[in-house]
C-alpha cells in the first residue's frame, strides 16, 4: 500500500523529494530552508480553520471536534480536507471542459471566417450567447479552483488566489454585460452627425476591461497553480507552470499570424497543463483513501 509522503520528505516550495537529505542542509533544487509547511508556524483545524495554538497533540477542535494530530501534518493537499480537494478538482473539470468548447468555437470561427463569415443578427448573437455562457462556467471553476483551503491560508501564493478571484468577478460581469451590449445591437456603428455611437464606445470600453482582467486571472492564476504544485507535491507542474505562464500568450498573440492557430494552439497547451494538474489532484484523492482518519 502507497502512502502520501511525509512534509518533511519534500520541498513545500519545489516538490523535489527530501529524502536522504540532511536536515539542516537546504533543497538542492531551489535552495529554500526545510520547514513544516504550515503557514506561519500557527496551526488551524483542518476542517473549520479554528486556532490549535495551546491545544495537545491527543486532543480535538472544540469547534468540530477533529482531531488536532490530522491538523498537524502540515500543508501537503494528502493531509487536508477531503471535500476541500474535491472542490479543487470539481473547479478544474469545468474549466476543461469550458475551454474544449471554446476550441471548438474557435475552430468554428477559422471556419467561418474563410467559407461563411458570421453577419450581425440571430446567427452572430447565438454565437455570442455560446460564448458568453462558456466563459461564465469557466469563470465559476475558477472561483471554486481557488477556494481557500478552510484550515488556514497555507498556499504559498496567497496574493495570486485572491486577485484571480477579483478578476473572475470583474470578468464575470464584463461578460454578461458584453452579451447584453450584444442583444441591444450597434446601429450602423456611427450617429447620424458622423460620430461614434455610445453602444460602440460601452463595447470598446467593456473589450478593454475584458481583456484587462482575462490577462490578470491568467498571469495570477498560473501563479496559483504555481504555489498549489508545492502542495501537492508535483515538480512537473511546478516547472511546466514557468513556461506556460508566458509561452501560451505568446502563441496567442504572435502565434494569430499562423493562419489563426496560434490561440489554438496557446489553448491547447492551456487545457493541457490544466488537465496534468487536475491529474495529480486526483492522484492526492486517491492517497488520500488510503490515509487512515483523513
Amino acid at each position: 500500500m502507497s502512502t502520501a509522503a511525509s512534509p518533511t520528505d519534500v520541498c513545500v516550495n519545489c516538490g523535489y523529494n527530501m529524502v536522504g537529505v540532511p536536515l539542516a542542509e537546504p533543497c538542492p533544487e531551489c535552495g529554500r530552508e526545510r520547514g513544516t509547511g504550515l503557514s506561519g508556524g500557527v496551526a488551524s483545524c483542518i476542517s473549520c480553520g479554528y486556532e490549535l495554538t495551546g491545544l495537545p497533540d491527543s486532543g480535538a477542535c472544540p469547534e468540530c471536534g477533529t482531531s488536532v494530530a490530522k491538523s498537524l501534518l502540515g500543508d501537503l493537499l494528502a493531509y487536508r480536507s477531503p471535500a476541500y480537494v474535491e472542490r479543487l478538482r470539481k473547479g478544474l473539470t469545468w474549466i476543461l471542459y469550458g475551454i474544449l468548447v471554446q476550441l471548438v468555437l474557435l475552430m468554428v470561427g477559422i471556419v467561418g471566417a474563410i467559407t461563411l463569415p458570421l453577419t450581425t443578427g440571430w446567427l452572430s448573437i447565438g454565437v455570442t450567447g455560446v460564448a458568453t455562457l462558456t466563459t461564465l462556467a469557466i469563470l465559476l471553476g475558477w472561483w471554486w479552483f481557488t477556494e481557500a483551503d478552510p484550515g488556514i491560508d497555507t498556499d504559498n501564493e496567497p496574493r495570486a488566489r485572491r486577485i484571480t478571484r477579483a478578476a473572475v468577478v470583474v470578468g464575470a460581469a464584463v461578460a454578461i454585460l458584453e452579451l447584453l451590449v450584444e442583444l441591444v445591437g450597434v446601429p450602423g456603428g456611427l450617429g447620424g452627425g458622423g460620430g461614434i455611437s455610445p453602444t460602440v464606445v460601452v463595447a470598446i470600453m467593456l473589450a478593454i476591461a475584458g481583456l484587462a482582467a482575462f490577462v490578470t486571472q491568467f498571469i495570477a492564476g498560473m501563479l496559483y497553480v504555481r504555489g498549489l504544485a508545492t502542495r501537492l507535491p508535483s515538480r512537473k507542474v511546478y516547472r511546466l507552470s514557468k513556461s506556460r505562464i508566458w509561452l501560451c500568450p505568446i502563441f496567442y498573440t504572435v502565434g494569430v499570424v499562423l493562419i489563426g492557430l496560434g490561440p489554438l494552439i496557446a489553448l491547447i497547451l492551456y487545457w493541457n497543463f490544466l488537465n496534468l494538474t487536475k491529474k495529480e489532484i486526483v492522484r492526492v484523492q486517491k492517497e488520500q483513501h488510503q490515509l487512515p482518519g483523513i
